[in-house]
């Protein structure tokens, strides 16, 4: 994984990958919050939930968004509040909804059959590192534990086909670390250590925690 300055993604990679002809997507949280409405006015969307068992509860679903531009707003509130993640494709907006469907709920070793919140960027992160398959066809941009910087991935080489995917435990304990690393960085006193550092921070908390159940 790559590690990208906001200013190197918006002048640089962003400009790169249109040229290339690559259409630029989020995958974010929910766009019910007004001022995410407003971000992605008039950018064509789609909710993750759409013919999938979790239909009933659309509200609560994630959002695919097909960006017309990308503007500073939204980039900074996916950075500051680890909201989503972007990918870049030349695929359509249908077929990458209903491709990425299709991760909603995956087998886990530990948990079974369990929703997967891979437009999480902890979790993402934790995917991109341990098994990647679910982003197999795409390039990725997540933002990082640190929340001023970006993880730029290049996966466009394989084919965009449903693959199955079971969890392992030691990525459930990458998850959960990253986890403590993206509430670390929310702290004054951390909040402008390295991504290096928070990481470090994470794994002392996980294994205290871990210590403490035991």
């Amino acid at each position: 994984m790559q590690e990208i300055t906001t200013q190197t993604l918006t002048q640089n990679t962003i400009p790169t990958l249109l040229n290339s002809g690559f259409k630029l997507y989020i995958v974010i949280e929910n766009l019910n919050l007004s001022n995410l409405c407003d971000l992605t006015k008039g950018d064509e969307k789609e909710a993750l939930f759409i013919n999938t068992r979790f239909s009933s509860v659309m509200e609560a679903s994630p959002y695919l968004v097909c960006l017309n531009h990308l503007n500073n707003d939204l980039l900074n509130h996916i950075l500051k509040e680890l909201s989503g993640v972007i990918i870049a494709s030349t695929h359509t907006l249908q077929q990458i909804r209903q491709h990425l469907s299709h991760y909603l709920e995956v087998n886990s070793e530990e948990l079974g059959a369990t929703y997967l919140r891979f437009y999480s960027p902890s979790v993402c992160k934790s995917l991109i590192e341990e098994q990647p398959e679910i982003f197999y066809g795409f390039q990725v941009i997540t933002p990082l534990m640190n929340r001023s910087q970006w993880g730029y991935c290049k996966f466009q080489q394989y084919n965009l086909e449903k693959r199955p995917i079971n969890i392992s435990k030691k990525t459930v304990e990458i998850m959960m670390i990253n986890r403590w690393g993206a509430w670390l960085s929310l702290l004054p006193a951390w909040q402008h250590k390295t991504n290096k550092d928070i990481l470090k921070g994470a794994e002392a908390i996980n294994g205290l925690v871990k210590r403490q159940l035991k």
